[in-house]
């Protein structure tokens, strides 16, 4: 999931990168990033093939390469789901 989200706002795929988002799995990834619990999302896999430095995250990714709507798209996603975590799901 995470170099199908990097290649997409690599390349300038807005709908896919969305669509990465948006997907479930990625949902569950990211809610254990954030409680602490598991770091390993943003992990590259021990393979020579890819693509992607470790240390690269859709936002920076997004910055370097002035995805601006990716970027803002991604943040406010992020927003939401600190908004969610600090005031136990209530909007």
């Amino acid at each position: 999931m995470r170099e199908a989200l990097l290649l997409a706002i690599y390349l300038g795929h807005v709908q896919i990168a969305e669509a990465c988002l948006r997907h479930p799995k990625f949902k569950v990834l990211n809610e254990k990033k954030f409680t602490g619990n598991d770091d390993s999302f943003w992990e590259t896999p021990s393979s020579d093939d890819a693509q992607f430095a470790p240390d690269i995250t859709p936002l920076i990714l997004a910055s370097q390469y002035n995805r601006t709507e990716i970027g803002i798209g991604f943040l406010f996603l992020v927003l939401v789901l600190f908004f969610f975590r600090f005031n136990n799901g209530r909007l």
